[in-house]
């Protein structure tokens, strides 16, 4: 044992000295490469020798540096001493990579087992790799059909693989449709013809579908037949789940469904045949030419007259002749099952917490019209609305305010179906929960409005307003009529500028980036998320902007612009592929005044402001990865401020011209002397890129928006943060003061508008109803109308409940 101690000291110690060392890179830029791969292949023997081959340094480093010591040793006594404590070593690296290996083989054994019993074409890791490129996550749908031969037709069986294609082409076409996969909203992933075999079916396949993927939000329409039915269940569960919804949706007898068929086509086929009785057919030609039709229509009228002799027609051994039509007609049947339950589904995945975001109005009408059979469609319907309450559940911890309005949305989707039952149903349920949330009893508890108005809010008039129209469409008018008199008094008592009633919505054919509104609020001026400067002038008979707007011509990508004081000026800024540069706009007519350079970088933001220390008019701000400051009546660039280390993403000006205040990708605020351009402060707050700037009227704060979701409200003079206003869940878009000061409007990537009172921070409205992000607000000058833009291609106009709804600016 000594003599091998010896040689491997002697052998090893060089090598292993290298090892440790190996982390430097200055000592290995010292050895030659012929020493290193050397030492490089003793090391690679010895540790094979030792059974360590493909373990890292790290595993046993404290061993290499206890075996690189035994050339320091100076006694014998010392070095047996070590040669212990080496071997114990050995043995518990050793007796380690034993155990490291006993568990891996358990987890192998573990997966091959979940892989045998895997009911999917595709593994786990091809599930749960996210292919889709936007924001959202999509919904993922699979779909399980049962498997073998349904029935014979025709000398050959009829196959469920044919109705497993038919389905899921009808069940492809519906989603990209509706759902398609690119939406930036809801997208859904239709993973068509995914389920292995018949061998693996119900919930035991579900639970283990659900082990792997429950990371990945996923929707299962399954159907078997057992016995004389074709039974429909769901399987469902969203982000972050505990645990998984399944239910049996309906129960079809598929057998009686298809004897339907064929009876439905025999009674068609009676009127052919009686004209062709009348054209002197013979009963045998009739026959011959009818085929399947004939025989079922003699069947038809053999069990009808049975009947009508009080004879039970099911005692009795009589059965249709099957055609390939009446299998068609349960494939589409099936089909729009499917589609059915993966739009609801798709809906209330995405817009269970955001009621604005639901929208059952384009395909729910046309897919019950499409079942035959209205007791099938009601017992479907009831099941999808109670799998709705069982969601609501979780919602009504979370964000109590949305459930009234979601489930109220709910109901107006169900107004147009021909059973009206549920609508009635939902919206008893919707008015019991609005109720409950304000801790009242019964509706006419609202007409003691001395108690109540504190309470309510411009969302609470919203979802009353949405209530009598809908108390309407279903026969209530007596309770329309009590809402009508509620509205008529709450409005007459609540008359706070946080309370918002939405008046009017305009319609863009492309999604608004930005927009702004002349002080006369006789022109809106949009930028358009296709980057063009779109302009609409306001009818003052109808109050309403025109329809078609006209535009300003730009050669490149606009970023953004900016409106003077005044309304008589407008300033874009473009990027072509060689340079950015400013266009000065003199807006009543649209013409071009002047095209101002001096940036080479993108120009990000811009301000505008009179100078009121200077004869010389209108002056601008312009920021990309440096800050210009311009004289707008003649060009020419007066100042250029340096300071930020990453892009200038806002711009704000104080309303007195003395201070620039600058916001940046590098997550700081700036505040600059115009006068001097010298940098006053830096201020740090913000967790994101500060993207939004806007100063109050009198001089004293400026709120300032970050990507991190919150709002912050400065002092000027000492810098001071003075409140941090939370609650949006994204990063901020848009904001707004009041020309007041009491109220800032604040817009955000999570779709909502919400209204705060500036000085105390306290929410006081959330506005919901826009479908995408809402990327531009614009408060009017005596603070009661207030507009909002998105992504939906949708400008609304909100007012406070203290100005009639055809006023307008």
């Amino acid at each position: 044992m000594e003599l091998w101690f010896n040689v491997l000291r002697e052998v090893a110690k060089p090598v292993l000295k290298t090892l440790v060392c190996a982390g430097t890179s200055s000592l290995l830029e010292t050895i030659q490469n012929e020493i290193k791969n050397e030492q490089k292949h003793q090391t690679q023997n010895l540790l094979k020798s030792l059974g360590l081959e493909g373990q890292t340094v790290s595993d046993f480093e404290p061993w290499l540096n206890q075996l690189a010591a035994l050339g320091e040793l100076s006694s014998p006594r010392e070095e047996r001493l070590l040669q212990g404590h080496l071997i114990s070593s050995h043995l518990a690296i050793n007796s380690q990579l034993a155990s490291q290996a006993q568990e891996k083989t358990g987890q192998i054994s573990e997966i091959q087992k979940t892989l045998d019993h895997w009911p999917l074409r595709l593994l786990p890791t091809q599930l749960i790799r996210d292919s889709h490129a936007g924001d959202v996550i999509p919904l993922r749908i699979l779909m399980r059909l049962p498997q073998g031969t349904l029935a014979k037709f025709e000398s050959r069986d009829w196959e469920t693989e044919e109705i497993e294609r038919a389905v899921a082409q009808t069940l492809r076409e519906f989603l990209e449709a509706h759902y398609p996969l690119q939406d930036p909203v809801k997208p859904t992933e239709f993973l068509g013809g995914a389920w292995n075999s018949e061998d693996f079916h119900g919930e035991s396949s579900l639970n283990i579908i659900f082990s792997r993927l429950k990371s990945v939000p996923t929707l299962i329409i399954e159907s078997a037949f057992e016995g004389d039915y074709l039974n429909f269940r769901l399987a469902y569960w969203g982000r972050q789940p505990k645990n998984y919804y399944y239910k049996t949706l309906l129960k079809l007898p598929y057998k009686e469904f298809l004897a339907n068929s064929a009876k439905v086509r025999a009674l068609k086929w009676k009127t052919v045949r009686d004209q062709l009785l009348l054209l002197g057919k013979t009963p045998a030609e009739i026959n011959r030419l009818g085929g399947n039709d004939a025989i079922n229509l003699a069947i038809a009228e053999e069990v009808a007259t049975l009947q009508s002799l009080g004879i039970n027609s099911h005692a009795l051994t009589l059965s249709y002749q099957l055609h390939q039509k009446d299998f068609e007609a349960l494939c589409q049947f099936v089909g729009v099952c499917h589609c059915l339950v993966a739009g609801w589904m798709s809906e209330l995945h995405y817009g269970i917490s955001d009621p604005a975001a639901l929208n059952f109005s384009n395909w729910l009408p046309q897919l019950t019209q499409a079942i035959a059979n209205p007791k099938d469609c009601h017992t479907l319907l009831e099941n999808l609305v109670k799998i709705y309450q069982v969601m609501g559940q979780g919602l009504t911890s979370e964000a109590p305010r949305a459930f009234p309005e979601t489930t109220l949305k709910l109901a107006q989707s169900l107004i147009s179906l021909a059973d009206q039952s549920l609508a009635r149903e939902q919206v008893r349920y919707s008015l019991q929960s609005w109720l409950n949330l304000h801790q009242l009893h019964q509706l006419d508890e609202l007409e003691n409005l001395e108690t109540m108005a504190s309470t309510l809010t411009g969302g609470d008039l919203n979802y009353l307003a949405t209530l009598k129209t809908c108390f309407l469409a279903l026969g209530g008018e007596a309770e329309a009529a009590k809402l009508d008199n509620i509205l008529e008094r709450c409005t007459s008592q609540i008359r706070q500028p946080g309370n918002f009633l939405l008046a009017h919505t305009l319609t863009s054919q492309r999604g608004i980036a930005s927009f702004a509104i002349t002080p006369d609020g006789q022109k809106l001026v949009g930028s358009s998320e296709e980057r063009t400067i779109e302009l609409w002038h306001l009818d003052k008979s109808s109050q309403q902007f025109s329809d078609t707007p006209t535009f300003l011509q730009h050669s490149g990508e606009i970023l953004t612009f900016t409106l003077s004081p005044d309304g008589q000026t407008l300033v874009s800024s473009e990027i072509t592929k060689h340079r950015s540069y400013i266009k000065v706009w003199h807006l009543p007519t649209g013409k071009l005044q002047q095209t101002l350079f001096g940036h080479k970088q993108p120009i990000r933001s811009l301000a505008i402001s009179p100078w009121n220390q200077r004869s010389e008019g209108l002056f601008l701000a312009s920021g990309s990865h440096k800050i210009k400051l311009w004289n707008l009546e003649t060009g020419e660039s007066c100042q250029t401020l340096f300071g930020h280390r990453a892009w200038v993403r806002s711009l704000a000006i104080s309303a007195d011209a003395q201070f620039l205040f600058s916001g940046s990708d590098d997550r700081t605020v700036r505040i600059w002397q115009l006068s001097t351009g010298e940098l006053l402060r830096t201020l740090s707050g913000h967790q994101g890129c500060v993207r939004l700037l806007a100063t109050t009227s009198d001089g004293e704060t400026f709120v300032s928006g970050s990507d991190d979701g919150t709002l912050n409200l400065w002092h000027i003079q000492t810098g001071k943060l003075l409140h941090t206003y939370r609650g949006h869940s994204k990063a901020i878009t848009a904001m707004a003061i009041t020309p007041d000061n009491e109220y800032l409007m604040s817009s955000s990537q999570d779709k909502t508008v919400r209204i705060w009172h500036l000085s105390t921070g306290k929410l006081l409205e959330t506005l919901t109803c826009h479908r995408e992000t809402v990327r531009s607000l614009f408060i009017s000058p005596d603070g009661h109308t207030l507009a909002s833009g998105s992504s939906d291609k949708t400008i609304k106009i909100w007012q406070t409940s203290s100005v009639k709804m055809r006023q307008f600016f």
